[in-house]
């Protein structure tokens, strides 16, 4: 039987391979232009504004390795601005999208779970969107406990490195909607155990043309990737 072919999520927003456009603005118009009907960025709370950016310490983009959680805001953005890359905020890179693709929003720093549901909360009684633009993920099971509980309308997705012994149960617990694994551990008896439980299974980084061929004949929902223009359409 032939399998539909999986959601191609912009991962960095599809910065095709360019690590100084990862999360940027500039990536993300580019891929909406592609057709790209879906996002994935990084997210932090730094200097109480919600930023957009991957690692936990500037070094792979500057010759300056401190912590982005010790910087303020000014001084990312200085840092951007002289080393060539960009540091958004969730709310640019939200208003940017509106509306037009799912924007999955990974809660990579600690602690950020509180600020992104009120910031997403404020945008929907607002009228500006609806949850299900919006998939929150992480693999910090706590910050999506708190997301169930303080915003349940808001779809959530568990990221995983490896392959549970109970397969899919924490994302069932957890009530998400996708389970996100890594490439490199890749089982069919998970995604079948997704989709028992209706889950959907997600697979982070797919960059290859024979993996993501692999991945939709053994029925996986979405795939990551740098490189959107490749399986998009």
């Amino acid at each position: 039987m032939k399998r539909s072919k999986p959601l191609c999520i912009a991962h960095r927003g599809g910065h095709a391979g360019d690590f100084k456009k990862e999360n940027s603005l500039a990536a993300i118009k580019n891929s909406l232009a592609q057709g790209a009907q879906a996002f994935e960025i990084d997210v932090w709370l730094v200097d109480n504004e919600l930023i957009v950016f991957h690692d936990r310490r500037l070094s792979r983009f500057t010759n300056n390795d401190k912590k982005i959680t010790d910087c303020t805001v000014a001084e990312l953005k200085q840092q951007a601005d002289t080393h060539g890359f960009e540091v958004p905020t969730l709310l640019e890179i939200m208003e940017l999208i509106n509306g037009q693709a799912l924007l999955n929003i990974e809660l990579k720093g600690p602690g950020c779970a509180t600020a992104v549901c009120q910031l997403l909360q404020q945008r929907v009684n607002a009228g500006a969107n609806v949850p299900k633009d919006f998939v929150v993920s992480s693999f910090d099971q706590p910050q999506l406990v708190y997301c169930l509980n303080h915003f349940p309308e808001l779809p959530r997705g568990l990221l995983i490195c490896g392959i549970p012994a109970d397969l899919a149960h924490q994302a069932e617990q957890l009530r998400c909607q996708f389970l996100g694994f890594s490439l490199e551990f890749i089982s069919q008896a998970l995604i079948d155990d997704c989709h028992k439980k209706g889950i959907n299974a997600w697979v982070y980084t797919v960059n290859q043309a024979d993996d993501f061929a692999q991945l939709a004949d053994m029925g996986v929902d979405g795939i990551f990737t740098d490189y959107p223009s490749k399986f998009i359409g």
